[in-house]
């Protein structure tokens, strides 16, 4: 758990299904998510995932995959809203990714990765603070907590403390607004193998619980 004094300008966001989507997906074979009327296939999945595995033999493939969803979902919706909002994203830093996550500079993951980490970043510095309410410090604990597994988490109380004094936190919770305000504009909907998502860009989860549907994929 990070210290008071760490910031979380780059955070987990977990994006779940919200309320009775099933059924409201469009159908097509093979697609992994939408965002709009932009379609990702699980075959763009399968090479991404197959240019890592090539690389670095051992790799967990399922692990991978869920990065590559995560990581597309997000960069591709936080640069609609940056570019919305007119923030200005800088340069990706693709080498210091690359050395982060220990993967090839130019496999297509380690690009995603290092793209939607500058435009979460961008946004974060951009975004107003929203109030930071019980609701969301006890989402951030739960996946927290799921996260640790056998691992030791400390007690609610004390990582509530924690998450309520990082002066960064607030602007966190407004960039999650403002990707659901989007999300719910524009329509994502994602295959259920991939429900929840998981975007790690840091040590701190910020539950999105909405705007995001389901895609029906008929094999």
């Amino acid at each position: 758990m990070p210290s008071s004094r760490r910031s979380v300008i780059v955070a987990v966001l977990v994006l779940v299904a919200g309320l009775g989507f099933a059924g409201c997906g469009r159908a097509q074979p093979g697609v992994a998510f939408y965002i709009g009327d932009t379609r990702y296939t699980e075959k763009q999945l399968d090479e991404m995932v197959d240019e890592i595995v090539a690389a670095a033999p051992g790799v967990d493939a399922a692990d991978l995959r869920n990065s590559a969803v995560n990581a597309l979902v997000l960069r591709d919706l936080g640069r609609r809203v940056a570019e919305e909002k007119s923030v200005t994203v800088p340069s990706a830093d693709y080498a210091g990714t690359a050395q982060r996550l220990r993967l090839p500079e130019n496999a297509e993951l380690t690009r995603v990765t290092a793209e939607y980490t500058a435009v979460a970043g961008a946004l974060v510095e951009a975004t107003g603070p929203v109030p930071v309410t019980d609701k969301d410090v006890r989402g951030i604990y739960e996946v927290l907590l799921e996260a640790a597994g056998d691992q030791q988490l400390k007690p609610y109380d004390e990582v509530a403390n924690i998450l309520r004094s990082d002066p960064v936190l607030p602007k966190v919770l407004g960039v999650r607004d403002l990707l659901v305000a989007h999300a719910d504009k524009v329509g994502v909907e994602v295959n259920p193998r991939y429900l929840p998502l998981t975007v790690a860009l840091g040590e701190v989860p910020v539950p999105l619980t909405d705007g995001i549907g389901v895609v029906v994929d008929e094999l």
